[in-house]
């Protein structure tokens, strides 16, 4: 029998100005990745640094630590639109977890967040997944619903004179 073997590793960029911040972040992937799981693999660095390297397809981005807030989030969208980003921010802010989501995270995590929540999250994003509070999930699909039919059907362009 043929051991099984793990698919190549998955390279996930980490963006937080603080050391400290860093270095926890780092420490979700010192646990291995379950049987037939690729293994994930941090790879710290500025945000510049990160966004040029094509073979990073994730992105941890600590709000509360890097400077730019939302800003930055729309930034790396439009620089890397592929780049699967999951916030770590701060918590009870309803309205930024969905602002993230809209800007294109595809996971939300409060600074409370344990490391095995984060190891989750990061996993759930990269198996193509989304990771966020149920609550906000479901607020975030009401707004989405509430966009007027008459704005899905398009009425044909429209010519000046």
């Amino acid at each position: 029998m043929v051991p099984a073997r793990n698919p190549a590793p998955i390279r996930i960029g980490l963006v937080a100005d603080e050391p400290i911040r860093l270095a926890g972040l780092s420490s979700v992937f010192e646990q291995p990745s379950q049987e037939g799981k690729p293994s994930l693999l941090p790879v710290p660095g500025t945000l510049e640094e990160l966004l040029s390297q094509t073979t990073l397809g994730y992105l941890v981005v600590d709000l509360s630590s890097a400077s730019g807030g939302l800003e930055i989030l729309n930034s790396i969208c439009l620089t890397r639109p592929n780049i699967r980003l999951i916030v770590i921010g701060p918590e009870g802010n309803d309205e930024l977890v969905m602002d993230s989501i809209i800007a294109g995270a595809r996971g939300y995590l409060e600074l409370t967040a344990s490391p095995e929540m984060v190891r989750r999250a990061i996993e759930a994003v990269t198996g193509g997944s989304i990771w966020a509070p149920r609550r906000l999930l479901s607020k975030l699909i009401d707004r989405l619903l509430k966009v007027s039919d008459a704005s899905l059907i398009s009425a044909g362009p429209r010519l000046t004179e």
